[in-house]
């Protein structure tokens, strides 16, 4: 299919042209596909003729000029007339017009410059994020709420499709709202809150491995982490992870579950280092999660290309908002 662009020249520019040759093969065996295709291409062209016709049609392109320069091949261009330009339309025959740039040798070594591409990639790691609110009277204490913001594909960890959707999609939306509502509601918290997305959780805890000990000066009160907060069970619980937390912060937290929502909570381990929490935990601070059901395994889509956002049950979510919420309000004003 041949597009033709036309473009309004000056008198000046009238006096030569430009152009690069690439001759379509001839097709044989036409298909009503073939066909259809040709139709839309003919579609195509009388649009774009109207379209000219419309904003063009006051500085149309005038050919009354005696020679233009065409380029026919990467390394063959020529002086034509009118009639030869329009013997290569007729033929089906590709050019570019180049008069704005009969030196193109010249051209070349005035922009080509000093630069070079770098020899290796320094921006392919995938950074963590923090937001901060400055506490109004001990902002060098910090209450941490976090989540992860990366996801894996299991059986393809390199190259597989990994939504995410509820691992851990669920939980950066979780304490995205909670930030949200935070902030547009005009509290002014006494401890300072940082909001935190780990990077490379799924890589073995990278991201917040890098963040804790960069905070080993800072004073962090507790980490209150969300890991998969949108896919519940029957019946719907909060599943409280009594292995790598501190038992403090977990009894408060099935207080707050009880204050806050109207959800029981049911105790069980993850057996391992499940989550970020873990990190936080390592360190010695008081750490975390509330999960999103009482069973570890429950959500039989993550890691898959099936863990997508239809899964995700919204309103399930929104309790884990109002525990984040919860969580921030009494431990930043605490005494």
């Amino acid at each position: 299919m041949l597009f033709i662009c036309c473009v309004a020249l000056n008198d000046n520019q009238l006096n030569k042209a430009f152009v690069v040759n690439n001759q379509d093969k001839a097709q044989s065996g036409y298909t009503p596909q073939y066909y259809r295709d040709v139709l839309m291409g003919v579609g195509i062209v009388q649009g774009l003729a109207l379209v000219s016709y419309i904003f063009w049609s006051v500085e149309a392109i005038d050919f009354n000029f005696e020679n233009a320069l065409k380029k026919l091949a990467e390394s063959e261009q020529q002086w034509m007339t009118k009639d030869q330009i329009l013997n290569l339309i007729s033929n089906n025959v590709r050019f570019r017009d180049i008069t704005d740039f009969e030196d193109t040798d010249t051209l070349a070594k005035q922009n080509a410059g000093s630069f070079s591409f770098p020899s290796a990639l320094s921006h392919q790691k995938q950074p963590s994020v923090i937001a901060r609110i400055d506490g109004s009277e001990k902002p060098d204490e910090i209450l941490v709420v976090s989540a992860h913001q990366d996801s894996i594909n299991i059986d393809s960890p390199v190259n597989g499709r990994a939504p995410g959707a509820d691992d851990d999609g669920s939980g950066s939306v979780t304490i995205l709202e909670t930030l949200r509502v935070l902030y547009s509601s005009g509290l002014c918290p006494k401890r300072s809150v940082e909001f935190h997305w780990y990077a490379g959780e799924e890589g073995g805890l990278l991201g917040s491995a890098d963040v804790s000990k960069a905070y080993a000066d800072k004073t962090v009160v507790a980490d209150l982490h969300f890991d998969m907060t949108g896919y519940p069970m029957d019946p719907p619980a909060v599943g409280i992870v009594t292995d790598y937390t501190d038992a403090d912060m977990n009894r408060f937290l099935r207080m707050i579950v009880k204050g806050y929502t109207d959800l029981p909570t049911k105790d069980f381990q993850c057996g391992y280092a499940c989550s970020d929490h873990a990190s936080w935990h390592e360190r010695g601070v008081k750490s975390a999660l509330p999960f999103e059901n009482q069973y570890v395994d429950g959500n039989q889509n993550i890691h898959t290309t099936n863990d997508t956002i239809d899964t995700v049950d919204f309103n399930h979510l929104l309790k884990f908002v109002k525990i984040a919420l919860g969580f921030i309000i009494e431990v930043s004003d605490a005494t």
